[in-house]
């Protein structure tokens, strides 16, 4: 009975070697990158590569500074919030914007009002 149990815990550990760096390597694997491209309504423009959920940032010619958090539904990048952000002193969130690779572009109404395009998703594997 000895026998049995030990030959038992020898298989379980082999099993854990086994399987446990497979789970590292799946959890790893995915790490997408969004291509946004931002206007303002001054016609100042920017294309921003932000990893999902990630922040990215736009600096106007007149020294404000902006955050764009892309935050994906899906792996294809169908549907994004792009949630903005005023960094000029402690980030405050200003909006939520929906879109999507492949959908128009959005424009905001904030102050000053960002039109934004997703040029697409990179899946980056880390």
């Amino acid at each position: 009975m000895r026998k049995l149990i030990n030959s038992i815990a020898s298989l379980s550990w082999l099993a854990l070697a086994i399987i446990l760096p497979m789970e590292r390597l799946d959890a790893a694997a995915y790490a997408p990158e969004v291509t946004l491209s931002i206007r303002t309504q001054s016609g100042e423009a920017q294309e921003l590569k932000i990893p999902e959920s990630g922040l990215g940032t736009f600096t106007l010619k007149n020294g404000l500074v902006y955050g764009f958090r892309p935050t994906m539904h899906d792996d294809k990048g169908a549907g994004i919030t792009v949630t903005i952000f005023d960094m000029n002193s402690t980030p405050v969130e200003l909006a939520q914007a929906e879109t999507g690779v492949g959908k128009p572009a959005v424009t905001t109404k904030t102050t000053p009002g960002f039109t934004i395009k997703v040029g697409g998703v990179t899946p980056n594997v880390s």
